[in-house]
C-alpha cells in the first residue's frame, strides 16, 4: 500500500474517533415545550449574551431512552454562571413541575448539589429569564441516560448503573462516580483534539512530500533517458552511414520512370537449323570416333 494511502486511512480513523467522542450539544432555549430523547449522553446549555433584554419562560423535557426498561437520567451541573434576579433554573423529577428535585439554581452551587439523578425516565428543566442582561450568563449541564438492566454491550459503573460503552474515557463523569474514567491510560480529551489535528496535518505534509519526491524522480528519469539516446560513433577513416529515415526523403519513394521489362520470347531471334551433310557439320564431326 502506498504511503499516502496509509496516511489518509490513519487520518480518517482519527477523525472518526474524534467524532464518536464528541457529545451532541443542545441550546435549551431553542427547544422550549419539546422533549429531547437521550440514549447515551448530551450537553445542555443556556447562553444569553450581554446587553440584551429578555423575558422568557422555557420548559424542556429530557427523556432517557437507553434501554427498553429501567431507564433514568443523571444530570451534572458543569457550569452555573447566572444571578438569581435575571436567570434561574429549576429541575423536576418526571414530566411536569409537581416533583421538584432542587430549588432555583443560580449563583453559587455547591459541589454536592451538582450531581442529580431521577427516579423516573424523564426529567423536566424549567428556565426563567427576565430583565436586562448587563453581562453574559450561561448554564452548562451533562445529561446521561443509564439503566439498571444488564446489557453486555454497556459499561457497568461502580454504582451499579449501565451506560453506553462509547461514553468511557470521553473526559466526562457519566457514571457519577468517575468509574468510567478511572482506567483510561491515555491523554486527556483536552489534548486529543490538538493531537488529532496535528496528526492530520502531519499526514497531509507527508502526502505532499511523497508526491513532490515522486514527481521529481519521474522528471529525473525522463531527463536521464533523453540524454542517453544512442548516437553514431565517429571513427577515423570509416564513413558513418546515416540511419534509416535520417536523410530527408529516405525510405519508400514511388518510381517516377517506367520500369523496363524483358522482351517477349517471340521477339528473340534464333539461329536457323543446319541440316546434316553440310560442310560445316561434316568438318565438326570429322574428328569424332563413333563406336
Amino acid at each position: 500500500m502506498d504511503v499516502h494511502k496509509v496516511a489518509v486511512v490513519v487520518c480518517l480513523l482519527l477523525f472518526t474517533a474524534s467524532v464518536r467522542c464528541q457529545l451532541p450539544r443542545y441550546n435549551l432555549l431553542d427547544y422550549c415545550d419539546q422533549t429531547l430523547d437521550v440514549d447515551t449522553s448530551m450537553l445542555l446549555r443556556v447562553d444569553i449574551p450581554e446587553y440584551q433584554s429578555l423575558s422568557q419562560s422555557c420548559q424542556v423535557t429530557i427523556s432517557s431512552d437507553h434501554a427498553p426498561s429501567n431507564n433514568f437520567v443523571r444530570l451534572q451541573l458543569l457550569n452555573v454562571d447566572a444571578d438569581c434576579e435575571s436567570l434561574s433554573m429549576r429541575l423536576y423529577d418526571g414530566q411536569g413541575t409537581w416533583n421538584p428535585l432542587t430549588d432555583a439554581i443560580c449563583g453559587y452551587v455547591p459541589t454536592s448539589a451538582r450531581m442529580l439523578r431521577t427516579t423516573q425516565s424523564t426529567l423536566t428543566i424549567h428556565i426563567q429569564a427576565s430583565g436586562y442582561f448587563a453581562r453574559s450568563m450561561r448554564f452548562l449541564l451533562l445529561a446521561t441516560s443509564y439503566s439498571l438492566d444488564y446489557n453486555y454491550e454497556d459499561f457497568e459503573c461502580h454504582n451499579y448503573g449501565f451506560i453506553a460503552r462509547t461514553l468511557t474515557c470521553d473526559g466526562y463523569n457519566n457514571c457519577g462516580d468517575r468509574s468510567d474514567e478511572d482506567f483510561c491510560h491515555v491523554i486527556s480529551w483536552s489534548w486529543k483534539i490538538p493531537a488529532i489535528a496535528g496528526g492530520c496535518i502531519t499526514a497531509v505534509v507527508i502526502i505532499i512530500v511523497v508526491v513532490i519526491m515522486a514527481v521529481r524522480r519521474r522528471s529525473r528519469r525522463a531527463q536521464h533517458e533523453k540524454t542517453n539516446v544512442a548516437t553514431p560513433v565517429m571513427q577515423p577513416g570509416i564513413p558513418v552511414l546515416p540511419s534509416y529515415g535520417a536523410i530527408p526523403g529516405s525510405g519508400y519513394q514511388p518510381r517516377t520512370t517506367p520500369m523496363e521489362y524483358p522482351p517477349d520470347y517471340s521477339q528473340v531471334s534464333t539461329p536457323s537449323r543446319v541440316e546434316p551433310g553440310t560442310p560445316a557439320v561434316e568438318g565438326a564431326t570429322a574428328g569424332m570416333k563413333i563406336n
